[in-house]
C-alpha cells in the first residue's frame, strides 16, 4: 500500500511541477499565488513520501526488534519489581504494555508532525504556534488519549476476554463506547484542549435570520496556526451537534477582538453559505453514514480478531510466550496495526471517495437555498488563506482526498449558474 501511495505522489508531485498557471484562474487568484501554493503543494508531497518511508522503516525496525513482544515483557517485569501478583494483573499489564507501546509509536512518529508545522509552514509564511503552547496541545493531547483508551482498553478485556468468538459482543460495546466518546468529546475534551469563544448575540442572530433556521450551538475556534480544509464544521448529532467556526473566517466583520490579525475576512453571507454547506451534511445524514461505515470497518477488524485468538502462530512469530489464556490487547494490536493494515487503507479511500460525494450534495444544497454564489467565493478565499493548490491529478485526488479539488467545485457552481 505505501507503495501504491508513494506512486501516486510521485505521479502528482511530477504533475505539478509541470503544471502552468491557466487561464481559467486568473479571475480567480493571481500568478503569484498560484505559484506559492504550486511550491507548497511540491514540499507537502515530499513530506508526505518522507512520513510514509519513515513509516515503512520504523513499521520493519519495529518487527525485526520485536517491539510488541518487548512491551509485553517490559510490562511483565514492571508488575513484578512491583510484587503485583493478583487476579486482576493481566488487566494491569494490558494497561502498562498499552501505554509503553504508544510512547514508542508517539515519539517514532514526532520528528515530523514537527518538520510538517515549523518547518514546512514556517517556510511558506503561514501562521504557525510558539514551540511551547504545540508541545503543551500535543502532551495534553497524549495524557487524555491514554486515559481514555486506557478505560476502554481494559473494559473490552474485562467484558470480552473470557469469552470465545465474542464478535457480536464486543463489536456492540465498541458501539456504545463510540456514542458515549463522542458525547463527552463536545462537552468536556474539546474545551480542555482547545479554546472556544461564543459569537456576540447581536451577529449570532443576524446569521440565524439569514440561516432560515436556529443554531444556538455556534463557536469560534480560536486556533492560532492553519488547518486547511477544516475552517467550519460540524460534529455529533441531533441536539448535541455544534457548528464550529475558525477565528480566522471572522476576523473583524463580526467585531471579535482577540482574535488572530491574520484573517480570511469572510462576509457575514459567506460565513452563512459554510454555515449552509456544513447543515446539507446534518440534513442528509453523512455524518451518520460515516459512522456506520466505520462501525462496519470496525467490525471487520473485531471479527478477525475473534477469529485469530487461538491462533498461536501469530504469537509466535511475535514472540509472545504461550500461555493458556493469550493476551487479548497483543491480538488486537497486531490485527489492527499489521494484519489488517492493507484492508484499512482501502477502506479508507473509499470513505474519501464518498467524502467527496457529500460535499458535492452539500454545494449543490446550498447552491438551492441561493447562496451559492456566496459559497464559491468563501471557497476561493480559504483555498487562497491555506494556499491549497488548486488542481491535481484525477486518480491522485480520488485516491487520497476527501474534498474535490478547487477546480471541479468551481466548474460545478459555474454549471448550476448557467
Amino acid at each position: 500500500m505505501s507503495i501504491w501511495e508513494i506512486f501516486c505522489l510521485k505521479k502528482q508531485q511530477f504533475s505539478i511541477k509541470k503544471s502552468k498557471f491557466k487561464k481559467q484562474l486568473k479571475s480567480i487568484i493571481s500568478e503569484n499565488i498560484y505559484e506559492k501554493s504550486r511550491l507548497y503543494e511540491l514540499k507537502k508531497n515530499s513530506h508526505k513520501i518522507s512520513f510514509l518511508l519513515l513509516s515503512a522503516f520504523t513499521d520493519t525496525c519495529f518487527l525485526l526488534t520485536h517491539i510488541i513482544s518487548s512491551a509485553w515483557k517490559q510490562s511483565d517485569n514492571l508488575m513484578r519489581t512491583f510484587d503485583i501478583e493478583n487476579s486482576n494483573n493481566k488487566l494491569l499489564q494490558s494497561l502498562l504494555f498499552w501505554f509503553y507501546y504508544s510512547c514508542i509509536f508517539w515519539s517514532a512518529s514526532l520528528p515530523l508532525f514537527i518538520s510538517k508545522i515549523f518547518v514546512l509552514k514556517y517556510d511558506h509564511h503561514l501562521a504557525i504556534p510558539s514551540i511551547i503552547y504545540w508541545f503543551k496541545k500535543q502532551l495534553m493531547k497524549f495524557i487524555i488519549f491514554q486515559f481514555i483508551s486506557g478505560i476502554v482498553l481494559m473494559s473490552l478485556i474485562w467484558i470480552c476476554e473470557p469469552f470465545y468468538y465474542c464478535f457480536l459482543t464486543t463489536w456492540l460495546f465498541t458501539i456504545i463506547i463510540v456514542i458515549f466518546i463522542s458525547y463527552i468529546h463536545q462537552k468536556i475534551i474539546r474545551f480542555i484542549v482547545y479554546k472556544f469563544t461564543k459569537l456576540p448575540a447581536d451577529v449570532k442572530n443576524k446569521l440565524n435570520d439569514l440561516a432560515l433556521y436556529d443554531n444556538d450551538k455556534l463557536c469560534v475556534f480560536d486556533e492560532p496556526y492553519n488547518m486547511a480544509h477544516a475552517n467550519f464544521y460540524m460534529y455529533c448529532f441531533y441536539k448535541q451537534r455544534r457548528n464550529i467556526i475558525f477565528d480566522i473566517l471572522v476576523g473583524a466583520q463580526c467585531g471579535l477582538s482577540g482574535m488572530t490579525t491574520e484573517n480570511v475576512n469572510l462576509t457575514k453571507e459567506e460565513i452563512i453559505a459554510l454555515q449552509i454547506h456544513e447543515m446539507a451534511h446534518y440534513k442528509y445524514k453523512h455524518h451518520h453514514h460515516g459512522l456506520f461505515y466505520a462501525m462496519l470497518i470496525i467490525g471487520l477488524n473485531l471479527g478477525v480478531v475473534s477469529l485469530l485468538r487461538d491462533y498461536q502462530p501469530i504469537f509466535d512469530e511475535f514472540q509472545i510466550e504461550s500461555s493458556e489464556n493469550k493476551p487479548y490487547i497483543v491480538l488486537l494490536v497486531i490485527t489492527f496495526v499489521y494484519i489488517m493494515r492493507p484492508i484499512n487503507k482501502m477502506f479508507m479511500h473509499i470513505m474519501n471517495k464518498f467524502s467527496k460525494q457529500c460535499e458535492v450534495q452539500a454545494d449543490e444544497f446550498c447552491h438551492n437555498n441561493k447562496f451559492g454564489n456566496y459559497l464559491k467565493t468563501a471557497i476561493i478565499k480559504i483555498h487562497k488563506y491555506n494556499l491549497v493548490f488548486p488542481g491535481n491529478k484525477y486518480y491522485s485526488s480520488n485516491y487520497q482526498f476527501g474534498y474535490p479539488p478547487l477546480l471541479e467545485r468551481l466548474d460545478f457552481f459555474d454549471k448550476k449558474i448557467n
